[in-house]
């Protein structure tokens, strides 16, 4: 039986001195694919408090150590107050 861990957000990076470096790593089993998985931008700040901003894709599969890198277009992620949410389905 191969048991799977539950697939968590590891680091990320948004709203950095300059130019924006942004990214999203995922930590789970080594070699498994999450399909299915979506990452979500809460809006935290203002009127719009509590929409939804951005919708990421998350397919892929995680390397040997477990991790998935998903390397962001700069400002792909708001500068300010946000919720990141990892959702299936």
């Amino acid at each position: 039986m191969n048991i799977v861990d539950p697939l968590l957000i590891n680091e990320f990076s948004f709203s950095t001195k300059g130019t924006d470096v942004e990214y999203i790593e995922l930590i789970g089993s080594p070699d498994v694919s999450y399909e299915g998985y979506t990452l979500l931008e809460i809006e935290g700040d203002g009127s719009g408090a509590g929409v939804i901003d951005e919708v990421i894709d998350l397919a892929g599969t995680t390397n040997a150590n477990g991790l998935w890198l998903k390397e962001l277009d700069t400002d792909k992620i708001e500068n300010g107050t946000v919720t990141l949410l990892l959702v299936k389905g």
